[in-house]
């Protein structure tokens, strides 16, 4: 099930995103401003700024849960160019199935579904039969020392270490090869945490175009190939 793409680049162009907070009177909270990246397959951009800066804004940008106000956010697969500001949701909801990968700082799940189909669910989605679904789940749940008897179990019983080590499982179903992850190893122990840069480097391997927030310089070492900075905007007092 392992896939290898040759050809994946990730371009922000021009990325403007300011928020308007409607309830204080439509006060104007600019977050980015023309900014600019690309990204190729095979490498890990660490994104890097104080908190509050914009990063997580971003991540969100590309995987169009934020409208941007300006600019491209464009993906090159396979001599095809998606352009996510201007995708209609049809087309948003096709790449996130299959081309976008998106690890969260949370995990966001329906509800007494086991964790097993929840790492399953992602391949389920694209077509792939339940067994094969279901081995790759198991594999992920293994590696990332989910035991055994959790597996039944919907992940919102559990301890935020082990929720977060099923949200990276279930980021990391699919071979994506455009991967976005927003601080995957915050709340996992040291051993956990070389599981997750294994997984991430095995990504670049097969020529993902990764981006990841990773507050921990260690892990940033690791798996970064360079780095870009998300400057906070000056605002007005």
């Amino acid at each position: 099930m392992t896939k290898q793409y040759s050809s994946v680049s990730l371009a922000v162009k021009d990325l403007s995103k300011t928020f308007v907070l409607h309830e204080q009177g439509g006060t104007k909270l600019p977050v980015l401003n023309a900014f600019d990246m690309q990204v190729l397959g095979g490498e890990c951009v660490a994104l890097v700024g104080p908190s509050g800066a914009g990063k997580s804004t971003l991540l969100k940008c590309i995987y169009a849960n934020y409208l941007s106000d300006s600019g491209s956010i464009r993906i090159n697969l396979d001599d095809t160019t998606h352009d996510i500001r201007s995708a209609p949701p049809r087309e948003i909801v096709r790449l996130r199935k299959s081309t976008i990968g998106y690890v969260s700082q949370f995990l966001r799940v329906i509800p007494r579904v086991s964790s097993l189909d929840v790492v399953g669910e992602p391949l389920r989605s694209i077509g792939v039969d339940e067994r094969l679904a279901s081995d790759k789940a198991r594999e992920l749940l293994t590696r990332l020392n989910i035991p055994e008897r959790l597996w039944p179990l919907p992940p919102a019983t559990f301890s935020g270490g082990e929720q977060q080590r099923v949200n990276i499982a279930r980021g990391f179903a699919i071979d994506y090869p455009v991967l976005l992850l927003d601080e995957p190893t915050a709340a996992l122990d040291r051993a956990n945490g070389e599981v997750v840069i294994e997984l991430i480097n095995e990504a670049k391997d097969r020529g993902a175009a990764i981006i990841g927030i990773f507050h921990d310089e260690e892990v940033r070492d690791a798996v970064a190939t360079s780095v870009a900075e998300v400057a906070p905007i000056q605002r007005a007092a």
